[in-house]
């Protein structure tokens, strides 16, 4: 078996180079059992830490790299190397340089006494201030590992102190939400049975459906498996309230994958009616139907479809409900998925605004005179979020915003119909969640 820190470089480059998301990685590390049960831990650590931190070990390295075309493989058997001396107590220096070394023969060999040589000067001198960088916004891109046309762009949008904000948010361990399905059970005796398989959580007052997982991750336990609670994040968890569906209706999750808001829906419909869980790729679909089945929610029907061109698949008037979900930048997951701030690029931003409106022009179609209209959004962009409710209002004057079951949910909206859910003291996702009612 291989040590713990070579998986880590491994798993490091694979997420690095856009293979895979971390969070994925590292479940499939743990299920297939790449490292002891007692190392995952520290891989976990290892892996995120790392990837959370780039652009902060890369500041640290720079004094001792002068050749700037070093292999990206090289770089980061650096970067895990600076974040166990920076981050991580109890290592000592030798011990890094060691097993980064280890790594440089298995990986790249030629590499070996460049990796030695930049390690055991880095030791050698006192850390490198971020009191040295001037400008405020490089500092604190330098300082949270956000990329700077990122905090610029929030610091342009919204101001300064929500920048930093939300890149600290981004360096912050991600808790664990599930749902309770009701489907199961009433909520006193699920909560029960959860407790007697000895699974250690908090109560959310804020939403009853809700508990905070602590420890062990609840999706290897019997209580997952058999579908009393579903792993989904508390913000998420909000859009299914707000789309507020009803038992016998007619329902549409445009972008279903993976399923969590797509069984959320039918939970609330009490199993009656059906909801339609769209997804282009037929692997989420699977995972969809997969979810469904465990959970027990029947009337939840995946289907394979565009959802920029949903008009060829239903009739216009066709649903009660449509729930659009839509694919976005995601910089309200970066706690959990932390190479997203670097694999996004600016240009990526307008390319998805442009598929948001074709989304919304076909889901619009959809609905039934007084029906309602979900968009909702992981991320932190205005031009995702705002500016789209502003280009359906502006392009669908049949529409009108719906603040109606923000205030029944004691979600502060403002009166508006939509809100920026941002909750560093939860833990939870940065949502965008919006209403729409069509009117009569």
């Amino acid at each position: 078996m291989k040590t713990v820190r070579r998986t880590a470089f491994e798993m490091i480059e694979q997420i690095l180079q856009g293979e895979q998301y971390s969070n994925l990685l590292l479940n499939e590390a743990i299920q297939k059992r790449w490292v002891d049960e007692k190392d995952v831990p520290l891989l976990t650590e290892l892996v995120y830490g790392t990837i959370q931190r780039l652009l902060t070990l890369d500041f640290y390295l720079e004094p001792f790299i002068h050749d700037k075309r070093v292999e990206e493989s090289v770089r980061n058997n650096l970067r895990l190397a600076v974040y166990q001396a920076v981050y991580l107590d109890r290592i000592p220096p030798h011990a890094i340089v060691h097993e980064a070394v280890e790594i440089a023969k298995a990986v790249h060999p030629r590499a070996q006494r460049f990796i030695n040589g930049v390690l055991r000067s880095f030791f050698r001198h006192p850390l490198r201030s971020l009191a040295d960088i001037h400008d405020p916004l490089e500092r604190l891109s330098i300082e949270t590992s956000t990329p700077l046309w990122l905090i610029k762009l929030w610091a342009k949008q919204y101001d300064i102190d929500l920048a930093r904000t939300l890149g600290q948010l981004g360096l912050s361990k991600p808790r664990q939400f599930a749902r309770l399905n009701r489907l199961k059970g009433k909520r006193e005796a699920l909560l029960a049975e959860i407790r007697h398989h000895g699974i250690d959580f908090e109560e959310v007052p804020e939403n009853p459906d809700a508990i905070s997982v602590k420890g062990a991750n609840i999706a290897t336990t019997e209580a997952y498996r058999k579908g009393w609670v579903t792993v989904q994040d508390l913000s998420s968890q909000w859009v299914g309230k707000i789309v507020d569906p009803k038992p016998g209706e007619r329902v549409l999750d445009c972008c279903a994958a993976p399923g969590g808001k797509a069984t959320h829906l039918a939970e609330l419909m009490g199993n009656q009616g059906i909801v339609i869980a769209g997804d282009l790729y037929d692997h989420k679909l699977e995972l969809i139907a997969h979810h469904a089945k465990r959970l027990g929610t029947t009337i939840v029907k995946p289907i394979k479809l565009d959802a920029t061109k949903l008009t060829t698949y239903f009739p216009k008037e066709h649903f009660d409900r449509v729930l659009l979900d839509a694919p976005c930048s995601g910089f309200g997951v970066i706690h959990r998925k932390p190479e997203i701030k670097y694999l996004r690029k600016p240009e990526d931003l307008d390319a998805l605004v442009r598929i948001q409106q074709q989304m919304i022009d076909e889901a619009v179609q959809l609905v039934k005179p007084k029906g309602r209209l979900v968009y909702s959004t992981c991320t932190i962009n205005r031009k995702e979020n705002e500016r789209m409710v502003d280009y359906l209002l502006s392009h669908h004057p049949e529409w009108e915003l719906d603040p109606t079951p923000f205030a029944q949910l004691g979600l502060k909206d403002g009166g508006r119909g939509y809100v920026q859910l941002i909750d560093s003291h939860l833990g939870s996702d940065a949502f965008f969640i919006s209403c729409f009612q069509r009117k009569g």
